[in-house]
């Protein structure tokens, strides 16, 4: 039987066991030197390192060369790898990373007990998928506030949504009733949604002008925006149109569940973001993506911004809003987003730029999103 953890794309314990592979290659080159796999007290030793070259060899034999990775740890089991973490002589150099020992050790000995069910192919059961989730999490989290040597939480999750009125033949007037329709309705749908979730009506604020508008409670807020001349600045599928940005923040602190809020609106959003308490050194960013994910950005704003591509359409990067608040963002200017705010994270978007996700594993979370 095929359990529901083998049925998602988005892979828990995939992404445990890339992480830690990922941390404990970069440390022990850096710490050990390039043949750290080989040594005993610090890898799994000679004889080992042997049996994992005669794996790669065979995966060679079977395999297209360019599709085999070149990594021998990536031939090493969940038990070796937990075993390299949890050596005397290498402790010391993970501390730095996973300063509660204890509680790490305890996520290492859980995913693995719960990987031999998945691996023989029994069932999880969905609080201990949540768990492996979780401890993918936790892990991502000490490894990214390492890299840059802060810890970032996200203050508030921001959607970007866009729509759109045709303006080829049609009258000044119509144009801009119909943008303001938009508008009315927009800032009518979230009403709707408080008064659905119980929010009194007193407590649901409210601006409306001509042209934007905003409603807020319960630590969720929604605007919208357009200009007040019936110009077209868009161009979609050849056709003229004026365009009318909408947004949606929602904060963690909330006592009304994100995913009911998203079902609710039934709208694909172009823009992702998390709003973070915390300046993000975009600087140190840039480097650290450049020397541990070699990358380089397809845009940059003297150290205030960054943007990296990863397909055609989709970007991501970062940004300061202020002097207190820094931003991660990915964006979608094709196929927008449905699902993006269940399978990515700021953690997920900071572990691509510090080298810690491949590229086909953020390529496949985005298609999953969309």
């Amino acid at each position: 039987m095929m359990n529901d953890y083998s049925k998602s794309k988005f892979d828990p314990l995939q992404k445990i066991e890339i992480l830690l592979r990922n941390i404990v290659s970069e440390v022990l080159s850096a710490n050990v030197g390039p043949n750290w796999l080989a040594d005993k007290d610090h890898g799994l030793g000679i004889k080992k390192v042997k049996e994992i070259k005669k794996l790669m060899n065979e995966e060679k034999g079977r395999r297209y060369t360019n599709l085999v990775d070149q990594d021998l740890i990536s031939y090493t089991e969940f038990s070796e790898l937990k075993n390299i973490l949890i050596k005397p002589k290498n402790k010391k150099f993970f501390d730095k990373i996973f300063r509660d020992w204890e509680a790490f050790n305890v996520y290492l000995k859980k995913a693995e007990y719960l990987r031999n069910p998945a691996k023989h192919h029994r069932i999880l059961y969905p609080h201990e998928n949540s768990l492996l989730k979780g401890i993918a999490g936790e892990i991502e989290h000490n490894i990214n506030t390492w890299h840059i040597g802060e810890s970032l939480t996200v203050k508030k999750y921001r959607f970007s949504f866009f729509e759109y009125v045709e303006t080829k033949n049609r009258t000044e007037k119509d144009i801009l009733d119909e943008v303001k329709e938009i508008g009315k309705n927009w800032i009518e749908m979230i009403k709707k949604y408080f008064l659905t979730e119980g929010i009194k009506e007193e407590s649901i604020r409210i601006l409306r002008y001509d042209f934007d508008g905003e409603i807020s409670a319960e630590h969720i807020k929604a605007n919208w925006h357009s200009s007040s001349t019936p110009n077209s600045n868009s161009n979609i599928n050849g056709v003229d149109c004026k365009s009318i940005f909408l947004q949606l923040w929602y904060s963690p602190s909330s006592r009304l569940e994100l995913n009911n809020l998203m079902e609710f609106i039934d709208k694909k959003y172009a823009i992702y973001a998390f709003e973070l308490d915390g300046k993000i050194d975009i600087k140190k960013l840039k480097e650290t993506a450049k020397n541990l994910a070699g990358l380089n950005p397809s845009s940059s704003g003297n150290n205030k911004s960054v943007e990296y591509g990863i397909t055609y359409f989709t970007r991501i990067g970062s940004k300061n809003i202020n002097d207190k608040t820094g931003e991660f963002f990915i964006q979608n200017d094709h196929n927008n987003f449905r699902n993006a705010h269940n399978l990515i994270s700021h953690g997920t978007i900071l572990s691509y730029l510090t080298g810690n996700m491949p590229r086909r594993l953020i390529i496949s979370l985005i298609k999953s999103s969309i």
